[in-house]
Protein backbone atom coordinates (compact mmCIF):
# COMPACT_ATOMS: atom_id res chain seq x y z
CA UNK A 1 0.00 0.00 0.00
CA UNK A 2 1.41 3.09 -1.01
CA UNK A 3 2.38 5.83 1.73
CA UNK A 4 0.83 8.67 0.50
CA UNK A 5 -1.57 9.77 -2.94
CA UNK A 6 -0.99 12.45 -5.23
CA UNK A 7 -4.39 13.30 -6.51
CA UNK A 8 -4.50 15.71 -10.22
CA UNK A 9 -7.55 17.50 -10.93
CA UNK A 10 -7.43 18.02 -14.43
CA UNK A 11 -9.71 20.45 -16.27
CA UNK A 12 -8.83 21.62 -19.38
CA UNK A 13 -5.03 20.87 -18.70
CA UNK A 14 -4.11 19.39 -22.13
CA UNK A 15 -1.15 21.11 -22.75
CA UNK A 16 0.07 21.29 -18.63
CA UNK A 17 -0.71 17.34 -18.35
CA UNK A 18 2.23 15.55 -19.60
CA UNK A 19 4.88 18.42 -18.19
CA UNK A 20 2.52 17.92 -14.64
CA UNK A 21 2.52 14.17 -14.64
CA UNK A 22 6.61 13.78 -15.54
CA UNK A 23 6.95 16.35 -12.83
CA UNK A 24 5.35 13.62 -10.21
CA UNK A 25 7.01 10.97 -12.07
CA UNK A 26 10.58 12.15 -11.73
CA UNK A 27 10.86 13.26 -7.94
CA UNK A 28 13.02 10.61 -5.97
CA UNK A 29 10.68 9.50 -3.74
CA UNK A 30 8.30 6.76 -5.30
CA UNK A 31 6.42 5.40 -2.70
CA UNK A 32 3.21 7.00 -3.60
CA UNK A 33 -0.14 6.54 -6.02
CA UNK A 34 -0.54 9.27 -8.60
CA UNK A 35 -4.26 9.43 -9.00
CA UNK A 36 -5.32 11.99 -12.02
CA UNK A 37 -9.23 12.90 -12.02
CA UNK A 38 -10.73 14.51 -15.13
CA UNK A 39 -12.92 17.12 -14.50
CA UNK A 40 -15.98 17.58 -16.81
CA UNK A 41 -18.77 20.51 -16.14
Amino acid sequence: MPLFSVIIPAYNAERYLDECLNSVRGQTFHDFELVKVNMHE
